[in-house]
């Protein structure tokens, strides 16, 4: 679960293309080297969501209507035990992620502070010319820290939209459970 960022630690950025990824912005990709470099970064983040979230993929699986063709939720076959079943996996599931995407948005945090920092050491050296010509220096001097904070920054993002669809989803069966109940309750009464 340790790998988050795969070979790209600060130690081993050997390889300058690899923070170049986002040279093409995040337009249409003009040169291949820059999109075989985005999908790398795409793969790492599927393998990351396939290591983090397959089980909370398995536990919602049942609530999903795809088996019949149509979009969306089912909730009309459910059982409290379904419900019950699905809420004990993704707690698991989103404690392990939770731990996950919060070690890899303080990688980003910190990542950001050394490009901050190597940023204004670049841009206080003592050259000719205007402040822009001190920032385009400074810029150009800090671009390898700059795109692996972008990379992080990348990679938390993308997990952190699935934790927070899976945290909603584990609130939806939590309500649709609650509801059960309380309509059972009612009907007893």
């Amino acid at each position: 679960m340790k790998q988050g960022i795969g070979g790209l630690e600060p130690s081993k950025r050997t390889d300058f293309q690899t923070y170049e990824f986002l040279k093409g912005g995040f337009k249409d990709i003009a040169y291949p080297e820059e999109q075989e470099i985005i999908d790398k970064i795409n793969t790492r983040v599927a393998e990351l969501k396939s290591q983090l979230f397959t089980a909370a993929e398995e536990a919602t699986r049942k609530f999903y209507r795809q088996a019949k063709g149509e979009e969306g939720y089912d909730w009309n076959s459910i059982t409290g035990q379904d419900c019950e079943e699905a809420i004990w996996a993704l707690n698991e599931c989103l404690l392990t992620a939770s731990q996950e995407v919060t070690r890899l948005y303080n990688l980003a945090q910190f990542a950001y502070n050394i490009w901050d920092d190597v940023y204004y050491e670049s841009y206080a050296r003592p050259i000719e010319g205007t402040q822009n010509d001190r920032m385009a220096y400074a810029k150009k001097n800090t671009k390898s820290e700059r795109y692996y904070y972008m990379y992080l920054h990348w990679i938390h993002k993308h997990l952190k939209e699935s934790l927070d669809g899976y945290r909603q989803m584990k609130r939806d069966i939590e309500q649709t459970l609650q509801r059960r109940v309380s309509d059972r309750n009612r009907v007893y009464e």
